[in-house]
């Protein structure tokens, strides 16, 4: 003898309605018996009887006290107002969301994640049904990848080699875009950093300082560049760099510079104006005595000289230039045809 143990899908539904009715009516009717069971109790306001007990003890009339009034009976909270999270809006934006690949490129959701939007409230009856529908109907979210942190190129101090560093900077120019990349920079270094950052053309510069150099006397002067070369840098950066210098360059480049007497480095990143920014640049290269005869570069107060000094004793990078091994370097130590 086989039993037919096949559950059909509506002998299903009509056994779990049937059940979910019995329980209400079993929840209904103990409502009732428990409101009759109160109402049998005498003295319904007790608080009141003792009042007006006491009032009479005193030998004073008892005042009518209003009943307490009661609040009509609440609805059951929604199953909404049960679940551990809060509906937001995908179109609403808020600070520390993240990006979650969804149905627009735009769309963007809020911690915690919301399963769905909330429709009309429900009834008791149907909250199983609401709850079974979030657990098996709702796909997980899929959170984004972190964002990657933003690329930084490093340049190094280079003296006279400025000029190498700045035909990598025509290279990485003509091959790249640096519209995202952080650029740091040391003494010749700084110098590329900005003018990168203010896209001055690289033949230009080089054109302007060869003619400056002429201008001055360079090639036939004993001594060289000595005790002018912080002067012929200054006119250089006034002719090249645009009215908007400091603006291009303000969150975006990092300017190393050599703390004086203490040797200490730091970085220099927040630039006022066209002029700011070139003493900025000044104190960075200030090769003591030879640009001017000065020992230091006074700039908003404090002293600095060379920001590469340390790179040049060492024959290493600094860690601001390093970035925690984040950043890309560019130094003509790595060239070995040189």
């Amino acid at each position: 003898m086989s039993l037919d143990l096949q559950i059909r899908p509506s002998s299903l539904y009509n056994d779990t309605n049937r059940l979910l009715q019995q329980r209400t009516s079993f929840r209904n009717n103990k409502r009732v018996k428990t409101s009759s069971a109160l109402s049998s109790f005498p003295n319904e306001q007790p608080e009141v009887n003792i009042f007006s007990k006491a009032l009479t003890i005193l030998g004073k009339s008892p005042k009518t006290i209003p009943p307490t009034p009661v609040a009509p009976p609440q609805p059951p909270p929604s199953l909404w107002a049960r679940l551990p999270f809060t509906t937001v809006s995908t179109q609403q934006t808020i600070d520390q969301s993240i990006d979650i690949p969804v149905t627009t490129a735009t769309s963007k959701w809020s911690l915690p994640v919301p399963i769905w939007r909330p429709g009309p409230s429900v009834t008791e009856s149907q909250e199983e049904e609401d709850l079974a529908a979030l657990v098996t109907v709702a796909p997980p979210p899929t959170i984004a990848a972190p964002t990657p942190p933003q690329p930084a190129i490093s340049w190094c101090g280079g003296g006279i080699y400025f000029f190498w560093e700045l035909g990598v900077a025509r290279f990485i120019l003509e091959n790249y875009s640096l519209k995202n990349v952080t650029l740091n920079g040391a003494s010749a270094g700084a110098l590329i950093a900005v003018l990168l950052a203010c896209q001055v053309s690289p033949k230009e510069a080089v054109r302007a300082a060869h003619r400056l150099a002429n201008e001055a006397g360079v090639f036939d002067r004993p001594l060289g560049l000595a005790g002018v070369w912080g002067e012929l840098i200054r006119n250089w950066l006034r002719e090249l760099l645009p009215l908007d210098a400091a603006e291009r360059c303000q969150g975006r480049v990092r300017i190393v510079v050599t703390e004086s007497p203490t040797l200490r480095l730091r970085y220099l990143d927040d630039f006022e104006s066209k002029e700011d920014l070139i003493d900025c640049l000044m104190a960075s290269v200030h090769i003591p005595f030879f640009l001017d005869g000065r020992a230091a570069f006074s700039y908003k107060g404090r002293q600095y000289i060379d920001g590469s000094l340390w790179d040049f004793i060492t024959g290493g990078n600094s860690e601001l230039l390093q970035c925690d091994g984040l950043a890309c370097l560019i130094d003509y130590f790595f060239d070995d045809q040189l």
